[in-house]
Order: C-alpha cells, then sequence, then structure tokens
C-alpha cells in the first residue's frame, strides 16, 4: 500500500478569498495560444489567423457580494478546470486558507511533467460554485479591477 503525497494548502491572498464559492463566478479562462506547430524536417502548420494570441494565462471572475469583475493574469504554463467536487480535501484546509482561493503545494498537477519543471512553486487555485481553476506559474498572478456590474433586475417597489 503506498502513501498519498501531502498536500499542504497556504494563503493565497485576494480581494474575493473569503467570498463564499456559490458568490463567485468563473466567466472566463484564457490560455496561452499558438500560431504554429513546427517539426524539424517536417512539416510547419501555420494557424494564426484562426487564433487570437495570449500570451499570458487571463482569468476572469465575477464576485457577487460586491459586484465586481476581477482579471487575474499569470505566466500559467499548466492550467486545468475541473468540477469543484474533485477537490474533497477543500473543506479540511478551510482554517488554513480562504474559502475561495488558496495556493497548494503536492496536488496532483504538482505530479505532471509541468509541475516537476516548476519545481516547488505552488499550484493556485479558484474555486467557484460550480468550477475550480487550478494552475501553475514562475511568478505570482496579478489581480486587478476590471469594473462594476449591477444588478439589472426590474424592481416593482
Amino acid at each position: 500500500m503506498t502513501d498519498k503525497p501531502r498536500v499542504v494548502a497556504s494563503r493565497w491572498a485576494t480581494p474575493f478569498e473569503n467570498v463564499d464559492s456559490d458568490r463567485l463566478h468563473l466567466l472566463r479562462v484564457t490560455y496561452p495560444s499558438e500560431a504554429f506547430v513546427s517539426y524539424a524536417n517536417g512539416p510547419h502548420y501555420d494557424f494564426s489567423e484562426f487564433t487570437e494570441m495570449h500570451d499570458e494565462c487571463e482569468i476572469i471572475v465575477f464576485n457577487e457580494e460586491d459586484g465586481t469583475v476581477y482579471r487575474i493574469q499569470s505566466d500559467a504554463n499548466t492550467i486545468r478546470i475541473h468540477d469543484e467536487h474533485d477537490l474533497e480535501q477543500v473543506d479540511q484546509w478551510a482554517d488554513e486558507t480562504g474559502s475561495s482561493t488558496y495556493r497548494l503545494i503536492g496536488s496532483e498537477l504538482h505530479r505532471t511533467v509541468s509541475g516537476f519543471m516548476n519545481g516547488d512553486r505552488p499550484s493556485y487555485l479558484l474555486v467557484t460554485g460550480n468550477d475550480c481553476v487550478e494552475f501553475l506559474s514562475l511568478n505570482d498572478p496579478q489581480i486587478e479591477v476590471v469594473g462594476k456590474i449591477e444588478d439589472t433586475r426590474t424592481s416593482f417597489h
């Protein structure tokens, strides 16, 4: 019988780290794109006309509690999106981290080739009510406010 590797959680300070995950919404994830595939002494495929060039990973989220849309940018070279229910440990880390953002060392993503290449850098997790984005990046992600959104429901007072 083999023991599972120990996963260590730590705080990832964000403006929305303590927002209830059901009130945080993942709007878009943009992964760095490629414009071509080329092989040594072989074919070269240029598909730049079909893709928009993005040099960085960009994640857009909406915080329902304060009506703010945020952009998270990073130099992520490994990213995955999965159902947040795949993370059974989330509840046990609640005391050590925020409820919707945290960093991990030793997650399954660290056991990939990209994870190995990143060494002991943490993966960053953003947990919403429906999804979880986990990514590895060389530097700390940058977070900025994109704008505010108000409830546009018609009121019948």
